[in-house]
């Protein structure tokens, strides 16, 4: 009996802290006095992008320990990772609240799994603070149920050299 009482004790404080931090991105929106405590509650607080050389490493570790995680569920994997454009200096300066250069930092990893375990692996890509943004996800349906899957995704960094200058 207490383990059900403790149960909906749980879920009702759950659902009444989703009905405030609600009320918090709301008045956020309005741009309320409040507003920029409201969204660092919300999102979490807010750092300077890594280096080029720890966003790729960083991406690189995610997608080892996931390898390690799913082990033989996963099967002809491939990740490939370069540099994409540079985000806009205007940009840029909002992100980091200073002039700098941020680049993007892309990456593609290619697996086929059950359609279980890859949602689960894509929830770990998508979830995961070394991942700022997923860009694209394909999947195709492969013999034995199992699927294919590309995802491609991208964390910004600080640019280790400026280009063009």
């Amino acid at each position: 009996m207490h383990v059900e009482a403790d149960r909906i004790e749980s879920d009702a404080k759950r659902l009444s802290d989703g009905a405030e931090l609600a009320v918090r991105l709301g008045r956020a929106e309005r741009k309320d006095r409040n507003a920029t405590g409201d969204l660092i509650v919300a999102f979490g607080d807010v750092a300077a992008p890594p280096s080029e050389n720890e966003a790729g490493s960083n991406l690189l570790a995610l997608i080892n320990d996931i390898r390690e995680e799913f082990g033989n569920a996963i099967r002809e994997d491939t990740f490939r990772q370069g540099v994409g454009a540079m985000i806009p200096k205007t940009e840029a300066r909002r992100m980091l609240g200073r002039d700098g250069a941020v680049q993007r930092v892309t990456a593609e990893y290619q697996f086929v799994a059950t359609t279980e375990d890859a949602i689960r692996i894509l929830g770990r890509l998508e979830g995961s603070p070394s991942v700022d943004l997923v860009t694209e996800i394909r999947m195709t349906k492969e013999d034995g149920g199992r699927i294919a899957v590309t995802c491609s995704m991208e964390r910004w960094a600080l640019a280790s050299v400026r280009r063009g200058a």
